[in-house]
């Protein structure tokens, strides 16, 4: 697997490798998540420490960055827009809104988040969260922003970095 992998392998490369080696066994990377990978399931490892929302945001100001949730419209178990929200009440700058939510609530997932976004002045951010799987439906560069969004996106992270204290090296 390592072999077939450039950047950093995750669950979803070695669900592409179960499928490859167990034809039939598995209809879909999503069952293999299911039985094996997803949380609790037989081969899911915990991690061994996490962060709050809080840490996490402090940790990327704290480096100069500008803190954006991706995709909150995937996450399971939650409330996603509950979710935005606290993570803007921890200092939350920004939210993918323009990413490839499939299904039938697909659309209304992008105009429900970036009406969010607006209420909140949060940053709008997209993009088509590629990770290289054979058989992806979307590539690099299918979502994302438009030049006017991306403009506005950039000018809204130049002004945040400029409020920014000098980065410690």
């Amino acid at each position: 697997m390592l072999a077939r992998v450039t950047g950093v392998p995750g669950r979803p490369h070695i669900a592409a490798v179960l499928m490859e080696r167990n034809p039939g066994r598995f209809e879909t990377m999503q069952q293999v998540f299911d039985e094996y990978l997803g949380a609790g399931k037989k081969a899911h490892m915990a991690r061994p420490f996490s962060l709050t929302v809080a840490q996490a945001i402090a940790l990327v100001k704290n480096a100069g960055g500008v803190p954006v949730l991706a995709h909150p419209g995937v996450y399971s178990g939650i409330d996603p827009i509950a979710a935005v929200r606290n993570a803007h009440a921890a200092g939350l700058e920004g939210v993918e809104v323009f990413y490839p939510y499939g299904g039938p609530d697909g659309g209304r997932w992008v105009a429900r988040i970036e009406a969010l976004a607006r209420e909140l002045g949060l940053l709008q951010s997209g993009g088509t969260d590629f990770h290289g799987r054979a058989g992806e439906s979307v590539d690099v560069g299918d979502v994302g922003l438009t030049p006017r969004q991306f403009a506005a996106l950039k000018t809204g992270w130049q002004q945040l970095r400029s409020k920014r204290p000098a980065e410690k090296v």
